[in-house]
C-alpha cells in the first residue's frame, strides 16, 4: 500500500469522525483540535515522502523519540509473550510498534493493533508501511464500517491500524498486552477511563498493561485535565476501572523512565 492509498483511508476515516458528537469520548476538540490543525506536518508532504529516514519530516518525531522508542520497547518486551496480541492506544508515529516488531518478534507470531486519531494514524500508517510493509501483512482501515469484521481482520493480518473510535468494536478476549506511552496524559480522565474500560473488556486473563506517564516528581491527582499539560495520577483510575469489571489489577513495576527524566513508567497485570 502506497502513501496515496493510505491517504484515501485517512479521508474515509475523517468522514466517519465528523459524525462523532461532542458528548462522545471519541470527539477530538479543545487543544488537540488546534494541534491537529496547526502543528501536525503537511499531509501532502508525507504522501510525497519516499526516502528511507521518515523521521526527518518536521514535527513527525522529535530527537527524544530516537531514545524513547527503543528504550521503551526493550523495557516492555520483557512482558510480551512470543504469540502476544498487543494493543496500543496513541502510538504516535508508531515507533514503539516498529521497535517491538523489528527487534523482539523473531518467530513473527506477535500481532499488533494500533489505535490513534486519523491524522496521527495517517503518519503511523505511512511510516510503518515504509518500514515493515515487506515483512508484515498490514491492515489500514478504509472507512467501510459496515464491512469491518474485527476478528477476521485480526486473523488475516499482523499489524492492524485503526482510528480511535473503532475500539468500541474490539471483541472480548482479544489481547494479552496493552501499551500506552504518554497519550493518556493528553486526555481527560473520562476519556482515559473509557479507553481503559474497553481494554479491560478485550483483555485475556493474565494480561499485562505497560504505561509511560509524564510526571516530574510525586504523583499528583488532578480533577480537571488540560491536554498536554496533565500530570496524571493514573493508579486510582486504573484500579477503579478494574474493580468495576471484577479484575484484580496489580502494579508489578514502577520506575522513572531513563529515556526522559520527566517521565515515569509503570507495568500492571491482572
Amino acid at each position: 500500500m502506497d502513501n496515496q492509498e493510505i491517504f484515501s483511508c485517512f479521508l474515509s476515516q475523517k468522514k466517519e469522525q465528523m459524525k462523532i458528537e461532542k458528548e462522545s469520548p471519541y470527539y477530538v476538540g479543545g487543544e488537540w483540535e488546534d494541534i491537529v490543525k496547526n502543528s501536525l506536518p503537511n499531509l501532502q508532504k508525507i504522501i510525497d515522502y519516499n526516502f528511507q529516514d521518515f523521521f526527518t519530516i518536521d514535527h513527525v518525531a522529535g530527537p527524544t523519540e530516537f531514545i524513547r522508542h527503543p528504550y521503551l520497547s526493550d523495557r516492555f518486551s520483557k512482558y510480551i509473550k512470543e504469540d502476544s496480541v498487543i494493543c496500543e492506544i496513541g502510538g504516535g508515529i508508531g515507533g514503539v510498534c516498529y521497535c517491538i516488531l523489528s527487534n523482539y518478534n523473531p518467530s513473527k507470531q506477535i500481532k499488533y493493533i494500533l489505535f490513534d486519531i486519523p491524522e496521527v494514524l495517517f503518519m503511523a500508517s505511512c511510516f510503518l508501511n515504509l518500514k515493515l510493509g515487506e515483512e508484515y501483512n498490514i491492515y489500514c482501515y478504509d472507512g467501510e464500517a459496515t464491512k469491518f469484521d474485527f476478528k477476521k481482520v485480526l486473523e488475516d493480518h499482523d499489524l492492524i491500524l485503526l482510528p480511535h473510535y473503532l475500539i468500541e468494536q474490539m471483541p472480548k478476549n482479544t489481547l494479552n498486552c496493552f501499551i500506552n506511552t504518554g497519550s493518556f496524559c493528553e486526555m481527560s480522565k473520562e476519556a482515559c477511563k473509557n479507553y481503559f474500560s474497553k481494554i479491560l473488556n478485550a483483555s485475556k486473563p493474565s494480561s499485562t498493561y505497560c504505561f509511560e506517564f509524564r510526571k516530574k516528581e510525586e504523583l499528583v491527582a488532578h480533577t480537571e485535565v488540560s491536554p498536554l499539560k496533565n500530570e496524571v495520577y493514573v493508579d486510582p483510575l486504573l484500579y477503579e476501572c478494574s474493580h468495576e469489571r471484577g479484575c484484580n489489577l496489580k502494579r508489578i513495576s514502577k520506575q522513572s523512565s531513563l529515556s526522559e527524566p520527566s517521565y515515569w513508567e509503570a507495568i500492571y497485570e491482572n
